[in-house]
């Protein structure tokens, strides 16, 4: 008598299983894949402050992940391959970006870094202008830091 019951959970373990491996699998809703460099790109011209923002902190952190990578990779490795192909694009195409978001002060500091970042000299006198004008303290040592990187590249 007692074996029925166990078979009884059992089977319907069994057959409602599917169901819950349907439902794990299934997306959330408002959930998305990571964007790509160009939508990054793009998104750093937006008039949504969120994504404009989002952007920013995005493509910096890409910035640095790919300057780390290319310090220490081996020669010859995809990682370096990688990296430096990320280099590319944003060297090309993100100065220009960086140098008109200067002037909105939701990114304006974290450009200056992509700016000092990739060693664009002609950024420099923006964001010693930048760093005059900045009145929070946060904010002021990382433009500082900025141009301590310019100096070095």
């Amino acid at each position: 008598m007692r074996a029925l019951p166990f078979a009884l959970a059992f089977a319907l373990l069994v057959v409602s299983r599917p169901a819950f491996a349907i439902e794990q699998t299934t997306p959330q809703a408002g959930t998305s894949s990571p964007k790509t460099t160009a939508e990054l790109l793009s998104d750093l011209h937006s008039d949504d402050a969120p994504d404009r923002l989002y952007a920013a902190r995005a493509l910096k952190s890409q910035l640095t992940r790919a300057l780390k990578v290319e310090s220490r990779a081996r020669e010859g490795s995809i990682m370096l391959d990688d990296a430096r192909s990320v280099l590319v694009e944003l060297d090309a195409r993100l100065p220009r970006i960086c140098m008109d978001n200067l002037v909105v002060p939701a990114v304006s500091t974290t450009c200056a870094e992509m700016l000092a970042l990739l060693g664009v000299e002609e950024a420099r006198a923006a964001i010693e202008e930048l760093a005059q004008r900045e009145t929070r303290k946060s904010h002021q040592r990382r433009l500082a830091r900025a141009l301590l990187w310019l100096d070095a590249a």
